[in-house]
């Protein structure tokens, strides 16, 4: 029994939620050389996210990986890396995003029986608010569908260095603009 107190009061009256954003970074997502580990942690994230609609709530992923599995893809090719971080970024996320994508459809087919949603954005789509609805819209309609929702910055599209952006710079700004973008849409 929960004792009424000021901070329950609080609660009262709040909206539910209707959703979870569910955000997984690099390196939990990817295990550079390790397919089997990259596909386990992937499979969990699909677990995590079929429970949560269990619950009855969509289930939006924010994941990373696509640079870090790029850049293991790049070495294990014996190419060389070079010194400008955007550009090598750039080439690392071209390299790992198909395989990335490749294994989390795979996953998401056999463990919940359903096509993933792919939403791809940049931190400009978020300086854009047409463009940031549309992502929030495309989310939302997604999820009320009952589909999982994967979203991932478009690394391989990036203007503008790491650490030096208005809007956000890793998957953890991503999925917090994006938790509050849902949050003010969301029924």
């Amino acid at each position: 029994v929960v004792e009424k107190n000021v901070y329950t009061s609080q609660l009262e009256g709040l909206k539910q939620p209707s959703y979870m954003v569910i955000k997984s970074g690099s390196e939990v997502t990817v295990h550079r050389g390790e397919r089997l580990r990259t596909v386990y942690s992937i499979q969990r994230i699909v677990g995590e996210a079929i429970a949560a609609k269990e619950r009855g709530l969509g289930a939006v992923i924010v994941y990373s990986g696509s640079c870090a599995l790029g850049r293991s893809i790049r070495n294990r090719a014996g190419e060389s890396i070079g010194y400008d971080e955007l550009e090598e970024r750039k080439r690392d996320a071209q390299a790992g995003e198909a395989q990335l994508k490749g294994l989390i459809h795979e996953s998401s087919v056999k463990s919940a029986g359903e096509e993933p949603v792919f939403v791809d954005v940049t931190p400009e789509d978020f300086l854009d608010y047409v463009k940031r609805g549309e992502v929030v819209a495309r989310c939302l309609t997604n999820t009320s569908k009952g589909r999982m929702v994967w979203v991932n910055e478009k690394d391989a599209q990036r203007r503008q260095p790491y650490y030096d952006g208005p809007t956000f710079n890793e998957n953890d700004g991503l999925s917090s603009l994006l938790a509050q973008g849902l949050n003010l849409y969301a029924p």
